[in-house]
């Protein structure tokens, strides 16, 4: 599911509508944590397609242990201040992310501090 890093899924914010899209669209499936990736056997990762058949580049770095101004919180005056809610770049909230070499299924290694809005990457989804 290609996305900036304000995660929207079923009318539901951040890593839970993530996880409830990936449930509706993949039964008994979550959103990845890096952990999960990271973990993923590279013939796993190989030639992957999102559910509209593009072929997937990067992911989101969705990390529970992270330091949430690197996980797209939302930081704003009045904002929600949870993970992966923040769409915009005016607040030092950033995110983290990894390319996938899709011929390969290799991960690249985290880029850090990137841009909420600045570019689309996938949430994955995991058993």
């Amino acid at each position: 599911m290609k996305t900036l890093g304000h995660f929207t899924y079923n009318l539901t914010p951040g890593v839970p509508g993530a996880d409830s899209a990936c449930n509706t669209n993949f039964a008994g499936t979550h959103a990845c944590t890096l952990a999960n990736l990271m973990a993923a056997p590279a013939s796993d990762l190989t030639c992957l397609k999102d559910t509209t058949n593009m072929t997937v580049t990067s992911f989101w770095a969705i990390d529970p242990t992270a330091a949430d101004l690197q996980q797209c919180i939302d930081d704003a005056l009045g904002g929600s201040n949870q993970r992966w809610e923040y769409g915009t770049a005016h607040t030092p909230s950033r995110g983290e992310l990894m390319t996938l070499d899709p011929a390969t299924g290799a991960l690249g290694t985290v880029q850090m501090s990137q841009q909420c809005n600045g570019s689309l990457n996938w949430v994955a989804c995991c058993q």
